[in-house]
């Protein structure tokens, strides 16, 4: 393994243990939704739940 890579999968390991908290959550989720507006926020929220209605539609016509 070449010093480049070295140094760079230490840093990828560096950025995946600032990434998760003690408890295992994931704290870049929590970054990205606090950059967004409430605005964004709500259509976010809006998509996700829409998205998760059509799972649970499809899952009930197995």
């Amino acid at each position: 393994m070449s010093q480049s890579e070295s140094c760079a999968d230490h840093e990828l390991e560096r950025l995946n243990e600032a990434a998760f908290d003690a408890s295992g959550v994931d704290l870049t989720q929590i970054d990205w939704m606090l950059s967004l507006t409430p605005l964004e926020r709500l259509s976010t929220l809006y998509e996700t739940a829409a998205s998760l209605a059509r799972l649970m539609n499809h899952a009930g016509t197995d």
